[in-house]
This record gives C-alpha cells, structure tokens and sequence, in this order.
C-alpha cells in the first residue's frame, strides 16, 4: 500500500491511476481509473474527499473501496461510513453497503456482504448480476492483450460468479466461452469474444 503524509494508507489495483493533493483544511484524491482501497485517518478537521468525475466520496475516518471504470462507480464501505455527493444528491453508506452510480443512474445502494469487499486485494473476483462488459473491463487490467467483445449482443450478457484467481487470464477467458454462448479468438494483437 501507499502511506499517505497523514498515516492513511491506501492499495493501488492493476493499471489504476490517482492523484493525490493535501492542504491544511482538506485531503484530496482524484481516481482516475481503476480501483483503490482506502484505510483513512480520521480527521474531523482535514475531511478525506476523493474525486470520482461523476461524484465525491467523502470520509473522516474509515476503510472502503472505489472502483471506478470510466463513469461507473462502485463505492463499498468495510468500516465506518462514508458519503457520496452528486450535486445537489448525498447518500451516506456504513459497513456492508455498495452504492452504485453512473451517469446516467443518480444511484443504488445495496448491502453486500463484508467477504466481498475488495476481494480483488486477495486476488478474487466476485460478479452479481453484472454485464459481461463490466467483467471485460476489469479482466483488462490483468491482460496483457487487450480482451475486446467483438459483438455487442455478448455486452450486455449478465454474469454471476467468482474467480479466484482472476489474475490468471486464460483460465477468465476458459470460462467465459464455456458459461456463456460465446467464442475466444486470439490475434497478435488482441483476445477477441464472439457470439456462438
């Protein structure tokens, strides 16, 4: 993990980007892309505000992940409370909530349970009724080929499931084409998906 100035620390995912700015009455993130895990310090004088371009997170003192995939945003609390501002729209989460929001969705909340927050930190995925698109996109993170759904009809094919090792590309792929009506092709350049 990354040890911030002020003793929070936080854990980078594959091919995430953030930056981060301190002053004395505020500490700010800006996630680019991709999905972090934050441990914060709690300091009722310094408030922790991270930037998710459709959104800010905002903490005091607690542990949470954000994942972020362009506008999609997934915000899910393991400890203490956070609160995620959309204009003029705030919604507060506590241990064992997921908040969804997108832009064109304000948002969703959910409970989850707490062995699914940040399961990518031990290397495991886990998917709930997610668009295979969602599953691609995080799949890339690890691949070192592009993995690009070659036909839109597969995009939006929901998934439920659990990886364990999601890290191990091929074995994704392996599963992908015997769950769902779809075919892997592999180029030089890139794995692409195709409808059966």
């Amino acid at each position: 993990p990354i040890v911030l100035e002020d003793g929070s620390a936080i854990e980078l995912g594959p091919r995430s980007r953030m930056q981060v700015a301190f002053a004395p009455d505020q500490r700010r993130v800006l996630l680019q892309d991709g999905e972090a895990y934050f441990d914060v310090v709690r300091d009722a004088d310094r408030p922790f505000l991270i930037d998710v371009g459709v959104g800010t997170v905002r903490v005091l003192g607690t542990a949470f992940n954000i994942h972020r995939n362009g506008n999609q945003i997934t915000v899910a609390v393991a400890r203490g409370e956070v609160s995620v501002s959309r204009g003029s729209h705030q919604v507060s989460l506590t241990a064992g909530q997921r908040l969804k929001l997108s832009q064109s969705e304000l948002y969703r909340l959910e409970d989850l349970p707490s062995v699914e927050i940040a399961t990518w930190r031990d290397g495991r995925r886990v998917f709930r009724d997610s668009p295979l698109a969602d599953l691609v996109a995080d799949l890339n993170r690890y691949s070192r080929k592009p993995v690009v759904i070659a036909d839109t009809r597969l995009a939006g094919m929901r998934v439920t499931g659990a990886f364990d090792n999601f890290a191990d590309v091929p074995a994704v792929l392996e599963t992908i084409e015997l769950s769902l009506p779809a075919r892997v092709t592999q180029t030089p350049e890139r794995v692409l998906l195709r409808a059966r």
